[in-house]
Order: structure tokens, then C-alpha cells, then sequence
């Protein structure tokens, strides 16, 4: 299922490329107050839309994008953020990863989805240890 998976990088000058590629994609981002999304219809999508960057980061991409803005959203139900490594984190808001995870066990894959929740923790567990230990800037 996850086996045409794409890295983009977005660019505010490059809106109308983007929109191209992107046009009949599913946004997975969180709904918000004054956000008016087309309504989902998972039968319509070419692929998934994950916003990888800090809150601060991909709401300021939203407001810059029209076109990200007003692509249907799906928004991804799980338990509070586990993640550790930033301050300031959105309240229930998700890490890329966890989202990921949490939108593959929606899709009926838990075994996948609870290997990358292992691997987050793991990773975000040894990370935190190596800077407690001086060893990252």
C-alpha cells in the first residue's frame, strides 16, 4: 500500500506546479475553525498530502498556498502526541510520524503502523539520550 511513496518540497514560488502535481490529492492535516474543505471522498484520490515540518512551519505554508489550503482533508484520530523532541507542540496535535502510523492503522495495517510507533519511540528515546549526554548541538 505504501509503496509509491514521494518526497516534495514545497516552495511559495512554485504554487502553480505544485497545485498540478497535487490537484487530486487528500491533504492529511487537522481541520480547523475557518477552514472550508471540500468535503472527502477517499474514492477520488491519486495519493495522501502529509505536511512533514513544525506547526508554525506548515500553517504558515497554508496561508501562503491557496491551493493546500482548500484540498480536501482528512484528519487523523489518535491518543495525545508522545513526541518529545520540541517545545511549543500544537495541542493534539501529531508528529508526522505518529499521524502516519495512526492514518496506516485506519487503513487495516496495525502491524505496520505499531512498527513505526516502536521505531518512533526508539529513535525519539535514544535521540533525547544523546543530548542529555552533550554529544548533539
Amino acid at each position: 500500500m505504501c509503496s509509491d511513496i514521494q518526497s516534495s518540497t514545497w516552495h511559495r514560488l512554485k504554487n502553480s506546479q505544485q497545485e498540478a502535481k497535487f490537484k487530486n490529492y487528500c491533504l492529511i492535516y487537522p481541520q480547523s475553525a475557518d477552514a472550508e474543505c471540500p468535503a472527502v471522498n477517499e474514492q477520488t484520490f491519486e495519493g495522501y498530502l502529509w505536511i512533514d515540518s513544525t506547526w508554525q512551519e506548515s500553517q504558515k505554508m497554508l496561508r501562503q498556498s491557496p491551493w493546500l489550503k482548500n484540498l480536501p482533508r482528512k484528519t487523523i484520530q489518535g491518543p495525545p502526541s508522545d513526541y518529545k523532541l520540541r517545545r511549543n507542540q500544537k495541542d493534539g496535535g501529531l508528529s508526522t510520524l505518529e499521524s502516519l502510523a495512526y492514518w496506516l492503522e485506519g487503513e487495516n495495517q496495525p502491524a505496520t503502523a505499531k512498527e513505526l510507533l516502536q521505531f518512533f519511540h526508539i529513535f525519539q528515546d535514544a535521540f533525547l539520550k544523546a543530548r542529555l549526554a552533550g554529544l548533539l548541538k
